[in-house]
């Protein structure tokens, strides 16, 4: 999505929007859900990058679109190890009008391997139909 980028020393913040495509199919079939089928709307978000000593990072993101009113927002903090990436703990919760999840658990972020980054997670989810159990994440990107 198109966006914005401010930095400013070891603070960071994108902010961006556009066009959200969704495709939502049920099982059991439900055609009384609204979100069913396709759907077409605006989605807005935000990271937030701070390092406020070289040795701890803090990152947030809020994500939201006129779909069904869906939203995520995420928090991490972290510490330095060994000069090769970021660790420490992470909540998220994330849902839209009727479904909640909430997650709390540990991250490994900018692991540097040649030309990629990975950026790790795990933890404990749970959500307001009362399931809970461990959830995991991994994401991977290239810097050129």
């Amino acid at each position: 999505m198109p966006g914005w980028r401010i930095k400013r020393g070891n603070f960071e913040i994108k902010v961006f929007a556009g066009l959200d495509l969704q495709n939502h199919r049920l099982y059991p079939d439900d055609p009384g859900n609204s979100l069913r089928g396709n759907h077409a709307g605006l989605r807005v978000g935000a990271d937030l990058w701070w390092e406020p000593t070289s040795r701890m990072m803090f990152a947030s993101s809020i994500s939201g679109s006129t779909i069904g009113t869906t939203f995520g927002v995420r928090g991490a903090a972290g510490w330095r190890v060994m000069d090769r990436f970021w660790t420490g703990p992470e909540i998220e919760t994330s849902g839209d009008e009727v479904y909640r999840q909430y997650r709390i658990g540990a991250h490994l972020t900018s692991f540097k391997t040649a030309v990629f980054e990975w950026s790790l997670g795990a933890g404990y989810v749970q959500d307001n139909s009362h399931r809970s159990g461990l959830y995991g994440r991994i994401g991977l990107l290239t810097r050129q």
